[in-house]
C-alpha cells in the first residue's frame, strides 16, 4: 500500500493525529506531578485532608480544596477556615494535610451521604499554570461520628 493509496482526508487526519499521539504519550514522563490517595478524618469541629502530592521537588505548587456533592454536579463549597498545606507554594510530598473548619461556613447535613473533597494542585509558574491530575475522596458517608471520630479513603 502506497500513500497514495490512502484517501486525502485520512492522510491529513493521520498527519495531526500522529504527533498529538507522541505528545500526549510523553507528556506524563514530562510532568508527572499527581495529587493522590485523598483521604480525611472528622472531628467533632474540624476536617482534616490528607492528600499526596507527587512531583519534582524543586517546584511549588498552589492546592485548593473544594467540597462536592455526587448528586448535585454544580454543588462546590470552598472552603475559606483552612490552615495547613493549602495555597501557593506547597512543595510535594507524602501525608500533606488540610484543616478546615467547617462550623463558621457551612452546615454539613447527617442525611446527605454524597459529599466528597477534591484536591487540586498546579504548579506554581509565575502567570502560568499546568492543572495536574486531579483526585476525589468520598466524604462523610454518615455524619455520625463513631468515638468522635469519623474516617475516609479516596476513591
Amino acid at each position: 500500500m502506497k500513500l497514495t493509496d490512502i484517501p486525502a482526508n485520512w492522510r491529513y487526519t493521520m498527519k495531526i493525529f500522529i504527533p498529538l499521539f507522541f505528545v500526549l504519550s510523553f507528556s506524563s514522563l514530562v510532568y508527572p506531578q499527581t495529587v493522590s490517595n485523598v483521604r480525611f478524618e472528622s472531628y467533632d469541629d474540624s476536617v482534616v485532608v490528607f492528600y499526596d502530592l507527587q512531583g519534582d521537588a524543586n517546584q511549588e505548587y498552589n492546592v485548593s480544596l473544594t467540597l462536592k456533592r455526587e448528586e448535585f454536579v454544580t454543588f462546590q463549597v470552598v472552603p475559606k477556615h483552612v490552615i495547613g498545606d493549602i495555597g501557593n507554594g506547597i512543595a510535594p510530598g507524602l501525608k500533606r494535610r488540610i484543616v478546615w473548619n467547617p462550623t463558621h461556613e457551612f452546615i454539613i447535613s447527617p442525611d446527605i451521604t454524597d459529599y466528597y473533597f477534591e484536591v487540586k494542585a498546579s504548579i506554581a509558574s509565575g502567570s502560568l499554570s499546568d492543572d495536574l491530575r486531579t483526585v476525589s475522596s468520598p466524604v462523610f458517608t454518615s455524619m455520625a461520628l463513631i468515638g468522635g471520630i469519623s474516617t475516609g479513603e479516596g476513591r
